[in-house]
């Protein structure tokens, strides 16, 4: 179980942080994220329930026991 936290925009047009946990799947990693870039377009999704942001990068944080990664990383 990992956990998570994203910032999204609300109704009322304010930027809200919101942690999640859930199981990764054999073919999902998480990555911590250092750095994301915010534009104009964010600028239209802030009235609405999704994470803002993109071009992001970081840093990979969990690597599930099984499944593809496994191979290519060790």
């Amino acid at each position: 179980m990992v956990e998570y936290t994203v910032f999204k925009g609300s109704k009322e047009g304010k930027i809200v942080k919101s942690t999640t946990q859930k199981d990764l799947k054999p073919d999902e990693v998480l990555i911590k994220v250092t750095h994301s870039g915010l534009c104009g377009t964010d600028e239209h999704y802030k009235h609405e329930d999704m994470g803002l942001g993109h071009e992001g990068a970081g840093v990979i944080e969990v690597i599930p026991a099984s499944g593809p990664w496994r191979s290519f990383w060790f």
